[in-house]
């Protein structure tokens, strides 16, 4: 079963207010994975203490109105020819990274 059990889970029915109140009440760091103009690169990143990551759509990535609300933005480098990566494997990439701070 995984962590599923023991994880907490939230349901959101105005995603982009509960983000903001993850930051203001929570100071929780909201940071955009990117593809480009990225603050930082994946194996460079040192991850703030509260981390909230955004994963977008793997044809289009965040748009515009979730990227506004985020803090920083970091990529994951890519191989050459390589333009993208599977959303579920580039999350899975980054949360790895990010748990061993």
């Amino acid at each position: 079963m995984g962590a599923v059990f023991a994880l907490p889970m939230a349901q959101s029915l105005d995603l982009a207010k509960d983000l903001q109140r993850l930051r203001t009440d929570h100071g929780v760091s909201l940071v955009a994975t990117v593809l480009h103009d990225a603050t930082a690169s994946l194996p460079a990143y040192t991850p703030p203490h509260r981390c909230g990551l955004l994963f977008g759509t793997e044809s289009q990535g965040l748009g515009s109105e979730w990227l506004s609300l985020c803090d920083e933005r970091i990529t994951l480098p890519m191989a050459q020819r390589t333009d993208s990566l599977n959303v579920a494997v580039a999350a899975g990439i980054f949360l790895y990274h990010c748990s061993r701070f």
